[in-house]
This record gives structure tokens, sequence and C-alpha cells, in this order.
């Protein structure tokens, strides 16, 4: 099993310790401050980070929680574990297959002794973003579903099996979920099914205190620039112009943004929020 490890000092925030084999890993991963192991093959292990002793005294605290971050590689997933680690959380990280999700989940309960959260932000585009749905690939249809909807109910189901009562679980549709969006209808369904999954659930375990919500961030972010999306939008000038033109707000939202909403979600400060859809998009919805 080959296995590399990032571990960041706490005595310099942001840059690797000098027993770190790493150095020349990517500056993205250098950013997260947390202990990552992360295997080639065999069964998952949970990736997880240290407990901060000092989290910012503005910050609503998650110290001694341990919570799940699905999705954290890049973008979304990546700002929500910096958040949650910022804010006292040790943070469990899954970047393998849905299928392997049961595994995880009971390694972290076996290494951590617990789980009291869930922030589940895997997700694709899909390469059909910008086709009409006449002539869509059933592969893509099916690829974006299985990963959007079905990889997040293994997720879930998973999670809420160990959950204590009054733990929380904070998922990840967009506000493609609360909209049609014409030429990305794998990605929108998807989006909607995830509100949809989470508003039942949240109904199901609620007799619990378990609270399940949604943060929906909509596709205005940084890094926007750089994906599939803006080539459906008819290239860069053009999707600006589309963007900016929807946003009251008039600017690119950033993840971090976002993530501070679910980190407010998953503190005790959200004790009575449940089934709830918050969405970061500038006033796009308005």
């Amino acid at each position: 099993m080959l296995m590399r490890e990032f571990l960041f000092s706490r005595s310099s925030p942001g840059k690797l310790s000098q027993s770190d084999p790493a150095h020349s890993t990517s500056a993205k991963i250098h950013k997260l401050q947390a202990l990552f192991m992360i295997q080639s093959s065999g069964s998952p292990e949970p990736i997880a980070t240290h407990l901060p002793t000092n989290p910012t005294s503005t910050m609503i605290s998650l110290a001694g929680k341990v919570i799940s971050v699905t999705g954290s590689a890049s973008g979304m997933g990546l700002a929500t574990a910096k958040a949650l680690f910022a804010r006292g959380a040790t943070t469990a990280v899954d970047i393998r297959e849905s299928s392997q999700v049961d595994s995880w989940i009971e390694k972290t309960i076996s290494h951590f002794g617990r789980l009291d959260g869930a922030a589940n932000i895997a997700g694709v585009l899909g390469k059909n973003f910008g086709v009409h749905i006449l002539v869509q690939l059933s592969n893509e249809w099916e690829f974006v579903t299985r990963t959007n909807f079905t990889g997040l109910f293994y997720c879930m189901r998973a999670q809420l099996r160990v959950l204590n009562d009054g733990d929380a679980v904070v998922n990840a549709p967009s506000t493609t979920g609360l909209e049609g969006h014409p030429k990305n209808s794998p990605y929108s369904a998807t989006k909607h099914a995830v509100i949809g999954l989470s508003q039942s659930a949240a109904g199901e375990v609620g007799g619990r205190g378990i609270r399940v919500n949604c943060v929906a961030p909509c596709h205005k972010y940084r890094g926007i620039f750089n994906t599939p999306m803006v080539a459906g939008l008819g290239g860069v000038e053009s999707a600006k112009l589309e963007m900016f033109n929807r946003v009251p707000l008039s600017r690119i939202g950033q993840p971090e943004e976002a993530a501070s909403v679910r980190a407010f979600l998953l503190s005790d400060g959200a004790k009575y929020i449940t089934g709830s859809v918050y969405t970061i998009d500038g006033g796009m919805l308005a």
C-alpha cells in the first residue's frame, strides 16, 4: 500500500513541517493545514486533520467535533475542509469512490471514536454542459447522476447510521437545483434531487435532533472561468457578462463564503435549523 503524508506544523501555519517528505506537493494541498493519508490502493483510511489549539475567537467553534468531508480535493470541498479545520474540527476527508463509503465511515469511527457531522460536497459537472437534451449522451447522464445523487445517498446513509442525536449533515446542491438550467439537464436534475433527498432525510431523522441542510452556491464563483461551463456560455467574456447581469452584488463569489455557512450549520449554533436551503448567490435568485 502506497501512502503519502502531508503534516502541517501549527507553529508555522500554512507551511510544511521539516519532517514532511512531500515538499514539492501542489500549492493547493499545501494550503490545507491537515494530515492527509492518501492511498493508491486497498481499503480506504480516514484522512484527518489535527485539532487546532486556538481557533479564531470570532468564528463559530467546532472544537472537539469530528466531521467527514467529501469532495475536498479542490474548490468548494477544499474551502469547506479548511473552514472546518480553522474552527477547531477534526476532519476525516474522503477522496475515493462512493462504493467504499461504508468502509471509510467505519474506519473513521474506529479511528476517532465517533462522527459528529458531515459535509457532502463531492460532485461533477460532466461533459454534456451546453448540450441539448435531445443529444445528451446516456453514459454522461449516468456518470453525473451516479456521482452527484447516488453517491450522496450512499454517503448520507452511512453517515446517518452512525451519527448521534443532535448531530448535523450539510449537503451541496447549487442554485441550478432551484431553477431550470437549459442545456445542463443532468447536472441541474441531480442538484434538484439533492435538495429533495436532504429535505426528506431531515423529516426522517428530525426526531433525534439530527439536522440535514443544504448550502446552494451559484455557479458564479472564483475558478469558474477555468471550467467547461464557460465554454457552454460562449467564452470568458460572454460568461462574465451573463454572470454579472444576474448578480445584484456584481462580483464573483468565493468558495470560502459558502464554506463559512456550512461551518455554521454544522455547529451547535444551528440547533433549530433543518430542512433548509441556503442560497449563496449574491442575490441572483432574489
